[in-house]
């Protein structure tokens, strides 16, 4: 069994280009003006943080449950994906499940045709030289809509923690995928760079969420993981 977590497309990429072995996301329902993170256990199928109220020893505490497993789970990558039988002059872009998944963070495109042996889809890279994956006909999804078949990047949790999220150091920044490419600054720039393009990048892509906010500095899942399958897509 394996759990499905969501990235955008720029991380997406550095995960591809094996830049990216940490993620960070909101511990959801926990203030921290208001709770202390006592600890986190690892039971069962699952990791479970405990906080401890800050200014009243009559509360109970509160446990939460990590959305993404326990150290040793498997993680299924969702992304923004289109339909591209159309593309391939085999159906329309409204064919439902097509066998064509295009995937837009690296416009490469996988056909996931039926293995008659098994009733399986096998996956195989398409030619995708030629194809215009901005044209109006491509119709791009919601990761949270990707077919469990159609996923092409596989993780597995190696650990599981709790920080604020300005806890964040420069190597985990980079560990991130925020390495600066500035070739003029030196390495001691380059890691405060990192951090500060972790700032800016989490801010866009939590501009709706004002308690997820880096000036808000909410607890968040740190996870640390690597890449353990990745089907090809193909650009040559």
């Amino acid at each position: 069994m394996n759990l499905p977590i969501t990235f955008p497309d720029d991380e997406v990429r550095a995960i591809l280009d094996g830049r990216m072995s940490q993620s960070r996301r909101v511990v959801i329902d926990v203030d921290p003006q208001l709770w202390n993170l006592r600890e986190v256990a690892h039971a069962g199928d699952v990791s479970v943080a405990e906080f401890i109220p800050q200014h009243n020893s009559l509360v109970e505490p509160i446990f939460v449950r990590c959305p993404f497993g326990k150290p040793g789970a498997e993680l299924r990558v969702r992304e923004a994906w289109a339909p591209m039988d159309h593309m391939a002059g085999i159906g329309s872009h409204s064919i439902d499940p097509p066998e064509i998944i295009g995937y837009r963070a690296d416009e490469t495109a996988i056909r996931h045709a039926i293995n008659y042996q098994n009733g399986k889809p096998t996956p195989f890279a398409m030619d995708v030289r030629n194809w215009n994956f901005q044209a109006r006909t491509v119709h791009w999804r919601s990761p949270q809509h990707l077919y469990r078949w159609a996923t092409r990047i596989f993780l597995q949790v190696e650990s599981i923690h709790i920080e604020k999220l300005q806890d964040i150091s420069a190597d985990d920044a980079i560990e991130q995928g925020c390495r600066s490419i500035r070739k003029d600054a030196t390495r001691e720039l380059s890691r405060a760079i990192s951090v500060d393009t972790f700032r800016r990048q989490w801010n866009a892509a939590n501009h709706r969420r004002v308690y997820h906010k880096w000036d808000r500095n909410p607890f968040v899942w740190k996870l640390i993981f690597k890449t353990t399958k990745i089907i090809p897509g193909d650009q040559t």
